[in-house]
């Protein structure tokens, strides 16, 4: 630490036993002892100190970043999920509440309701439908796969 050579030593030694009374050399080796403890314990508690705040910066960085990943993760999906009115055969969001209306009998409806094996191409149309609009790229995004990079 201080690069002290054995002739620097001996020469502070000597300057010790010139200065001070052999009497008073144990007494004053405690005090530099109980010194140098002290000066030990406060330089840890401000490295204990540092590295807590080092590390609080750090979590507050990743925190943020966590963040802004989110964020844009939630907009490339908003921005890639299509809106009720660009599938085609469902009805946009006003046409879709529903409204009280005239009693049907229940009979005119069974009537009016095709047999399953009519029914089931027109709802694989719709279902194909939207796929291919749930598949198409989102405007901007030039690959037109995932661009969430895989990383989420």
């Amino acid at each position: 630490m201080f690069d002290l050579s054995l002739s620097h030593m001996v020469v502070i030694a000597l300057l010790v036993l010139i200065c001070f009374d052999v009497d008073q050399l144990p007494g004053l080796m405690r005090q530099a002892g109980r010194l140098y403890a002290k000066f030990r314990s406060a330089s840890d508690d401000l490295r204990r100190v540092f590295n807590a705040e080092v590390a609080r910066a750090e979590a507050d960085q990743r925190r943020v970043e966590l963040e802004k990943r989110r964020d844009e993760v939630v907009k490339l999906r908003s921005a890639r999920r299509p809106s009720p009115a660009d599938v085609p055969g469902r009805p946009a969001p006003d046409e879709a509440v529903m409204r009280p209306g005239p009693a049907v009998p229940r009979a005119s409806v069974e009537k009016a309701t095709p047999p399953a094996d009519e029914a089931a191409p027109a709802v694989a149309d719709e279902v194909a439908a939207a796929d291919e609009v749930a598949a198409a790229p989102a405007p901007g995004d030039a690959d037109g796969g995932d661009s969430t990079g895989g990383d989420a």
